[in-house]
């Protein structure tokens, strides 16, 4: 059970991290200052930098939110596939991604490229372990054939999710990343997971 102390930092946390994202949805980025986040939630620069070292940190912090959100998703839904399992977290990707506009992937983007901070490919990620269990299930069942090296194809589904919401950022948003995301995938997910059942 969280002590009053540690639900208070938890709840100071998350005020920093929305109270950013919508101030980044308001405004041009680059005018969006540290300064005006404190006073946007009414914490001290101190308080801030207590939590985030900088703006970048706050967007890393909130996008890879998304794990956390996977799996609570994850935990109340049943699938009447694994191939169906794989859409819906591919999906839920896709749209988690821009649910705040461009800015966020765009600056995530960046911030991997510019820092040490390769997270964003690191296969410890709640998203990777899904789409493995649910590969290997598929596989075990025989709904789909089997593969030499599940995570090779674990890495080529994210590659392509990936790789996608990156083009939609450089063509700044310009068509229906979840239209396009999910064909992509399903085209890699064809070509390296044969549906024994279905033809699709």
């Amino acid at each position: 059970m969280l002590t009053s102390r540690k639900k208070q930092a938890l709840e100071t946390r998350e005020k920093i991290i929305s109270t950013t994202m919508k101030l980044f949805g308001e405004n041009i980025y680059e005018d969006v200052k540290i300064r005006d986040i404190c006073e946007a939630c009414g914490v001290s620069i101190g308080t801030f930098y207590y939590y985030f070292s900088s703006k970048e940190d706050v967007i890393q912090d909130a996008f890879f939110s998304f794990d956390t959100v996977l799996q609570e998703l994850l935990t109340d839904i049943s699938f009447s596939s694994n191939k169906e399992a794989i859409i819906f977290i591919i999906n839920n990707e896709l749209e988690y991604s821009i649910s705040d506009g461009i800015v966020i992937p765009t600056m995530i983007f960046k911030y991997q490229l510019t820092t040490e901070n390769h997270s964003m490919i690191d296969s410890e990620r709640y998203i990777y372990k899904a789409l493995k269990k649910y590969i290997e299930t598929g596989i075990s069942s025989n709904e789909f054939s089997a593969v030499s090296d599940i995570d090779d194809v674990v890495e080529h589904i994210l590659r392509t999710s990936r790789g996608v919401i990156y083009d939609w950022c450089i063509h700044n948003g310009s068509y229906d990343l979840i239209e396009a995301g999910l064909n992509d995938v399903k085209l890699v997910m064809n070509s390296l997971l044969v549906d024994i059942h279905i033809n699709s």
